[in-house]
């Protein structure tokens, strides 16, 4: 073969020579096909409860050069970054399944739609010469602000949310948002998947490699130095406030929605409330919906409930009456009255406030975001048959949808010598940055409240170990998402959760590992405090400074929407529109 080849002036490869082109195609095609599942463990791992934040910054590398490699073809690449996608998420939400099976199959299929559409725009974005540091960073942020839409903003696993315990890190989230953190990790990302290019492609030591590099040190070296300017301001701009109380009651969903344990956690919880006001808490904060009944003065019930419900209302008017103030969960209610006279009681999932003299507080907090299967099904109205198909896959065997509230409620509390106001979150109201901005912006260049409260229930997440409950880490994860609403907002946050975590988080994102009072046995350390009950008292941290994010919020979420929408429509239709076959990237 070799001298047919000579005698008519060719180069024909040899057959070792074609055998081992081959099997580097086939190589460099396994671990190209390799690279999303990758990156999908990496993500696992980097997240609480594991909690590896260090390989964040490697994460995204493999993902990268998988749509870098032309050894996969785009479908071949769709299909890999999609199923790597369903993987993840079946994984990672797994805690969904007790409650509705076939939602959480159905919602991590549909969690995945983003990373099949990042991996096109990435593998365009790569032939158009466009920086890969840039758009990475841009298409990361892009996907998590989109994450879950149309169905809702499902702000959960950010990459942000792997630092939160990187204090220095975190504090540039003032300025631009939780989404600020992970633009720069996503951004590094980018910088090393760059740098892995370049030395295939034997430029590693290029001028633009040299020049990223410089961008990527004095990018980190910026980002440590403005957190180490902000924690040591903090110390002058914080001061202390009223000793307030978390409540932590322990009971998984299962028990709580037999009802025969109300009374129960009721007086559970009434024993813990005298015992934090004896220990000098001018704010108690009951978890969510613990207070299981229509709480409003107007709503007094009928017949064998009224006695219960006058029970209630006078043993928490007691307690406050002279001690103290009290934020608790209940179910509020509103008649709608329809056009032919009849009316129907719409339900809420709601904050109440009773006052140091035993009143309550005519207002209520109403959940202004509720949770889609867990608190509502979609399409009641505007696809009925729709919506029963969808209730046999919920929780529940009847409609149990509440009304969502339509604006934030703040409560004023009134101590000896000071007046202080705070605003109340319910449940995964703290993982969505729009809404806690809500409570403490007032367009005055000055905050509405001095802190914010977070009332929730996480026993939908916990199992059951023999006779111990057993948390899930959607606990911790919850926990972690949380820090982000305090940094950005430089305000500190009270969380008070059924099966934890409970406890206080001041305007530097930092968790309270300790309290000024608490009930035996309640760990000083904040993440130790899950699946199980107890009570704490701390001292509240007051910042008044308000931050950018406050002022302007999630403008850099939205910019890299727009643009990460622009790459990803740009990716489908220019080669359609063109008729021929783009070039593909560089190996």
């Amino acid at each position: 073969m070799t001298a047919l080849s000579h005698r008519h002036g060719t180069c024909l490869p040899t057959e070792y020579e074609y055998t081992t082109t081959m099997n580097r195609q086939n190589t460099l095609r396994v671990i190209s096909l390799a690279g999303p599942p990758a990156t999908a463990g990496f993500l696992t791992v980097i997240q609480a409860p594991i909690g590896w934040h260090l390989l964040a910054w490697i994460s995204l590398v493999p993902f990268l050069l998988s749509c870098a490699s032309s050894a996969l073809s785009k479908r071949t690449l769709c299909v890999t970054a999609y199923a790597a996608a369903v993987v993840y998420w079946l994984v990672n939400i797994h805690w969904i399944s007790p409650i509705t099976l076939p939602g959480w199959i159905a919602l991590c299929f549909f969690l995945a739609w983003t990373w099949p559409v990042a991996a096109l725009t990435l593998r365009y974005a790569l032939t158009k010469g466009l920086p890969l540091w840039l758009v990475t960073a841009v298409v990361i942020v892009g996907m998590e602000r989109i994450q879950g839409y149309p169905l809702s903003s499902f702000f959960w696993r950010c990459l942000a949310h792997s630092q939160y315990e990187n204090i220095r890190l975190i504090q540039i989230a003032d300025t631009l948002g939780a989404a600020g953190v992970s633009f720069v990790i996503a951004m590094v990302n980018g910088l090393i998947a760059g740098f892995c290019l370049a030395y295939r492609r034997n430029r590693l030591f290029s001028r633009r490699v040299a020049a990223q590099c410089l961008l990527g040190v004095a990018t980190l070296g910026g980002l440590f130095a403005y957190g180490h300017w902000r924690v040591d301001q903090a110390t002058d701009a914080i001061q202390p406030g009223p000793l307030v109380a978390s409540l932590q009651s322990n009971v998984p969903q299962s028990v709580k929605d037999s009802g025969g344990n109300s009374d129960v956690m009721f007086e559970d919880l009434l024993r813990q409330s005298h015992a934090a006001a004896r220990a000098g808490a001018e704010l108690i904060v009951w978890p969510e919906t613990t207070v299981q009944l229509f709480f409003d003065e107007a709503l007094e019930p009928l017949g064998e409930h009224k006695e219960k419900w006058r029970d209630v209302h006078q043993k928490l008017y007691a307690l406050a009456k002279n001690q103290t103030h009290l934020a608790i969960g209940a179910y509020g209610g509103t008649w709608k009255y329809n056009s032919d006279g009849s009316r129907a009681l719409l339900r809420h999932n709601s904050v109440f406030f009773i006052d140091r003299q035993g009143k309550l507080d005519p207002t209520r907090y109403d959940k202004m975001s509720l949770v889609i299967f867990g608190e509502y099904m979609p399409f009641r109205e505007s696809w009925p048959w729709l919506f029963k198909q969808l209730l046999k896959c919920s929780p529940y065997d009847y409609d149990y949808s509440l009304e969502a509230g339509t604006e934030p409620q703040r409560f004023t509390l009134n101590t000896a010598t000071e007046s202080y106001t705070f605003g109340p979150l319910i449940c995964y109201e703290d993982t969505i940055p729009g809404i806690a901005r809500q409570f403490v912006l007032n367009g005055q260049d000055r905050k509405q409240v001095d802190w914010l409260v977070i009332l929730s229930n996480d026993g939908w997440f916990v199992g059951f170990d023999g006779d111990r409950i057993r948390p899930s880490g959607e606990l911790s994860q919850h926990l972690a998402a949380c820090v982000f609403r305090a940094v950005e907002n430089r305000i500190s946050i009270l969380r008070s959760v059924n099966t934890g975590i409970s406890g206080l988080i001041d305007p530097c994102g930092r968790l309270h590992n300790r309290y000024v009072a608490a009930s035996p046995g309640f760990p000083e350390v904040m993440l130790e405090r899950q699946g199980i009950a107890g009570w704490l008292v701390d001292r509240m941290p007051i910042d008044k400074r308000i931050s950018l994010f406050t002022r302007y919020g999630q403008w850099l979420d939205g910019c890299c929407v727009i643009a990460f929408a622009a790459l990803a429509t740009l990716s489908v239709t220019r080669p359609l529109r063109r008729g021929r076959r783009r070039p593909t990237p560089a190996t």
